[in-house]
């Protein structure tokens, strides 16, 4: 989905995700910025994860570090 502005601004990217078993997982937020700054977190669910990038897309290593955070946060089992 996407949501629009009204407002002139930067965008950012925010995945959001639940398991199939109803689990939330905590957003993964995607800056357009090269660096990093502690205030970006300010105001975000507990469990947050922030990233930056020029480009603001989700790029392969990025990706990378979502799954990573989806794995951590859901504790799949194996069958």
């Amino acid at each position: 989905s996407k949501i629009s502005s009204s407002e002139r601004g930067a965008l950012m990217t925010v995945v959001t995700c639940m398991s199939p078993t109803g689990h939330y997982v905590p957003p993964f937020i995607i800056f357009p910025r090269k660096n990093r700054d502690d205030r970006l977190n300010n105001r975000t669910p507990t469990g947050s994860v922030i990233k930056c990038h020029k480009s603001v897309w989700m790029q392969l290593s990025i990706f990378s570090e979502w799954f990573e955070h989806f794995i951590h946060n859901v504790k799949p089992v194996n069958f």
